[in-house]
């Protein structure tokens, strides 16, 4: 995934209609790693239907969310 690609969107929208969804989300390491670069997206949802990886991805975003580094990465990718 290349940052100024997923920056650019088509057409005119408000910052609060930014957002980013993975359909077929596996483990949810995209998810994850837009959810730390991107803070300009308001929400970042990952969909999966298979049952194990969708419990993966559901202990990695508690680890995320434990990560007292998690706030410092989104806030120098907004910097950036």
């Amino acid at each position: 995934m290349v940052k100024g690609g997923v920056q650019k969107r088509p057409g005119p929208a408000a910052p609060s209609a930014f957002a980013f969804y993975d359909l077929g989300s596996g483990v949810g390491k995209v998810v994850g790693q837009v959810a730390l670069e991107f803070p300009r997206f308001n929400a970042v949802v990952g969909g999966e239907l298979v049952m194990s990886r969708h419990a993966v991805a559901e202990v990695a975003l508690g680890n995320l969310a434990a990560d007292p580094t998690a706030d410092t990465v989104r806030s120098t990718s907004a910097a950036l």
